[in-house]
């Protein structure tokens, strides 16, 4: 692999999804790194990258579940690791958090609401004001340990404000109730299970 195909590869993680394994790397155009050499490749490739001042900064960024983010971690490359976290889907906490934190790394989650499942569970909980729920998910994940941004979306500008407002607030005894009734339906615990077993099963 050369300087070329390094830069190549550092463009298509940038910029497009890909699937990450022990064994392979798989981007969404078809660009594929086979077998465990990806991880020292990719370290090597993001080093010089930084060096020529073509990059300054990396993010870890898998949906390859923990072993893959440990070893992109340990690899010492990257700057940030960037997660599905929310408290469905919390199995970082195991071990991901604490090795990003160990190499000084920003941690950035997303899917706080997990992609809109939540406001499904709601229904199910029987729960009618989805906005106090949306802000209590989003101020459980600002709570948690190690967790320094969470990366919001929405097409709504009231929205915005309103997330905006409810991460200046603290994690309320309120908010937890409501998160308690979410847990208590089938959907979550089926959701928490499906998510469970990506994480760990790579």
């Amino acid at each position: 692999m050369d300087r070329r195909d390094a830069v190549k590869v550092l463009w298509n993680l940038q910029t497009r999804p890909f699937n990450c394994s022990d064994d392979f790397i798989l981007l969404d155009n078809g660009y594929v790194i086979l077998r465990k050499e990806y991880f020292e490749k990719l370290s090597y490739n993001v080093s010089v990258l930084k060096k020529e001042g073509l990059i300054h900064f990396a993010c870890a960024d898998t949906f390859s579940g923990e072993e893959t983010y440990l070893k992109l971690i340990a690899s010492g490359q990257f700057d940030v690791v960037y997660i599905n976290f929310n408290f469905a889907d919390y199995q970082a906490q195991r071990k991901v958090f604490d090795a990003a934190k160990e190499k000084h790394m920003g941690i950035v989650t997303r899917e706080a609401y997990m992609k809109g499942q939540l406001f499904r569970m709601a229904k199910e909980a029987q729960i009618e004001d989805t906005g106090k729920l949306a802000d209590a998910a989003l101020r459980w994940n600002l709570a948690q340990k190690n967790v320094d941004i969470v990366v919001y979306g929405t097409g709504k500008p009231q929205h915005l404000r309103s997330a905006a407002l409810a991460s200046e607030g603290e994690f309320t005894e309120e908010d937890e109730m409501l998160i308690e009734r979410i847990k208590q339906t089938e959907s979550y615990r089926e959701y928490e299970k499906n998510k469970t077993e990506e994480f760990f099963q790579h």
